[in-house]
């Protein structure tokens, strides 16, 4: 994963690297069990797994509260922090444990997590990044088209602006809400491709 690749590379350039994620599956704790066998650089996570009293408890408590913010969020109140409450089940969690690190960069990887980083970044004077492994907003409004030729002929922004006029759930206001607050704030942002 490009959060592994990253923190690997930082880590080799003698960087201090922390990361912070969220693990809501037993397979997901597994895999992150294995893969820091051999890593120089430090896995802190919000645990939500529904596993064990305590975890399950957590996990529904967790997804009692999205599901209120959910519901709370209208186009007109996805501001005060509904909107990343709304898309994160674990977002209050997250946030604070990203407080928790004192760091000179602080790297979002998801639109979920851009909140989080942020509010970490002002904490403790920080950068602020991100990483778009997808362009999240826009992911699921490609238009429809017969043939995937179809979307080769097309230019990025002939995607985007026909993306535009698709209907978006609320999932993907969150979304694109989110990536207008906080992506302008980033002091950088790589991608993939264009």
């Amino acid at each position: 994963p490009r959060v592994v690749k990253e923190a690997d590379a930082l880590s080799a350039a003698g960087h201090e690297v922390t990361v912070v994620t969220v693990c809501n599956n037993r397979d997901q704790a597994l895999l992150d069990q294995s893969v820091m066998t051999k890593r120089t650089w430090q896995l802190l996570t919000v645990r939500c797994r529904k596993q064990g009293l305590v975890e399950r408890w957590r996990w529904l408590h967790f997804a009692l509260r999205q599901r209120l913010y959910a519901s709370l969020q209208t186009r007109l109140t996805p501001r005060w922090g509904v909107a990343e409450r709304a898309q994160c089940r674990e977002y209050p969690e997250l946030c604070e444990l990203a407080r928790s690190v004192r760091a000179d960069l602080y790297i979002a990887h998801h639109a979920e997590a851009l909140g989080a980083a942020w509010s970490a970044s002002r904490r403790h004077g920080g950068r602020f990044a991100f990483d778009a492994e997808d362009f999240h907003s826009q992911m699921f409004n490609a238009p429809a088209m017969s043939t995937p030729v179809e979307h080769k002929n097309l230019s990025v922004r002939q995607l985007l602006a026909a993306s535009e006029d698709q209907p978006k759930n609320s999932e993907q206001r969150r979304i694109e809400y989110l990536e207008r607050k906080y992506l302008s704030r980033c002091d950088y942002i790589t991608a993939a491709s264009d």
